[in-house]
Formats: structure tokens, C-alpha cells, sequence
């Protein structure tokens, strides 16, 4: 007897699909995309896991090789999970603390991130430390992809009997803390990527206070340290 896939495994599926038939209309294999057509079932919604700064030292001191490459960057920029996975050597700018995300990793390519438009964003001290204790590579930082990121960090969260949460959960908590430690919204909406602060303000909380400075970013996070 055949299962029916619940709706967010419809939409995942969906969405690999769309991406590779694009790179096929791209490439004139085919003219017309049919997932454009297909009938999208509604996300179910669910809660958002917001872990705590000593769960996110637990993560970070247990996780290894690019697991923990990739859980620094995502805890430490928000940034989303196909933005991580498409970063290079060359987007990181250790004397200006500056990390540029210009790029988005699909299943099948590079494109540019989810609302078109690249950004610098601050590169935070504990970040900053643990990218300057690695070789990195000359290239891209993972040759993982999602798929093989997101087996290991369901690992890792069963090892340390944390309940199960998507990556997306990085970004909740990024967002999160710095609202929690008063950051203002234009600030971590530019960290996000988002174009305003409306998104922020309903999606992550209502924690606002006028402050938008690298020294108040990094204190924020400083108990991961």
C-alpha cells in the first residue's frame, strides 16, 4: 500500500524539480517548465526551534569536519542554508570582518540568493576565529551538499538527545538572539537578506532598541565564545 507524502516532502521534491528543469530550459533541452503547473499542497505549519547560546556551544563543540564549518557559519550570519553551501575562500574578508554572500547552492547549480540581490554582512568574532583556524580551501568550503549536511546534523542533534529541528532553526536563532539582546531590526533584516524590517519584526519577535554596531553583534553571541 502506497504512503502519501506529507505536504512539506511534496514541496522539497517540488522545488529540486523546478530547479532542474530550469537548467534544462536553460539549456534548450526543453521549452516549457511543467512543475510552473503543478499543484502545490500548503505547507503544514510548524514551530520554529530556537536553540539556546549553551545548546549552540554544545552543537559547535561536538560537531566536526564541515558539519561544524557549516553550523559556525549558519549560527554566526543567519545566512540560509543554500547561501552557506555556495561560499568560497574569496567571500570572506578577514581585514574588513566582512563576508559577502553573492551566491545561492541548489541541488543542481549556483544561482543568485532568494531575493536576487547579494550583501555584505559583519563577520562575527567567534566566527572569525574558527575560519582563521582552518586550511581553507582555495575554492568553495563544502564539497558536502545539503542533503549530506542535514544526515549529519540529525546525527549530531540524536548524539546529544536534542530534539529534531530542521538548519532552518540557525537562522530562527540567529535572529532571535539578536532581537533578544536588543540589536535593532534594520540591522539583522540586513543580516538576513530580508528588503525590510516588517519580516523580521512578525517572523523572529519585538525586541527592538536603536543599536546597530559589529561590537554589539559580537556581544550578543558571547557566551558561544
Amino acid at each position: 500500500m502506497s504512503q502519501s507524502l506529507a505536504p512539506k516532502s511534496i514541496l522539497s521534491a517540488l522545488s529540486y524539480a523546478n530547479s532542474a528543469f530550469k537548467l534544462a530550459q536553460k539549456q534548450g533541452v526543453i521549452t516549457q517548465n511543467p512543475v510552473e503547473f503543478a499543484k502545490k499542497p500548503k505547507a503544514t505549519s510548524t514551530s520554529k526551534n530556537i536553540f539556546s547560546l549553551s545548546t549552540i556551544k554544545k552543537l559547535l563543540t561536538h560537531a566536526t569536519g564541515e558539519l561544524k564549518t557549516f553550523l559556525y557559519i549558519a549560527f554566526f550570519t543567519g545566512a540560509r542554508c543554500g547561501e552557506i553551501l555556495a561560499l568560497s575562500k574569496a567571500d570572506i574578508d578577514f581585514k574588513t570582518d566582512n563576508l559577502s554572500i553573492n551566491k545561492n547552492q541548489t541541488r543542481f547549480e549556483l544561482t543568485t540568493p532568494k531575493n536576487g540581490k547579494s550583501r555584505d554582512i559583519y563577520l562575527l568574532k567567534p566566527l572569525k576565529t574558527y575560519l582563521l583556524s582552518l586550511n581553507l580551501p582555495d575554492d568553495k568550503l563544502f564539497t558536502m551538499d545539503y542533503f549530506k549536511i542535514y544526515y549529519e546534523y540529525k546525527k549530531l542533534l540524536k548524539k546529544l538527545n536534542l530534539a529534531p529541528s530542521g538548519l532552518h532553526s540557525t537562522r530562527h536563532t540567529f535572529a532571535s538572539i539578536l532581537l533578544q539582546k536588543r540589536v535593532n531590526s534594520p540591522l539583522i533584516a540586513k543580516m538576513l537578506g530580508h528588503s525590510s524590517t516588517g519580516l523580521v519584526e512578525r517572523t523572529y519577535g519585538h525586541f527592538l532598541k536603536d543599536k546597530n554596531d559589529l561590537k554589539m553583534l559580537n556581544s550578543a553571541f558571547k557566551q558561544t565564545a
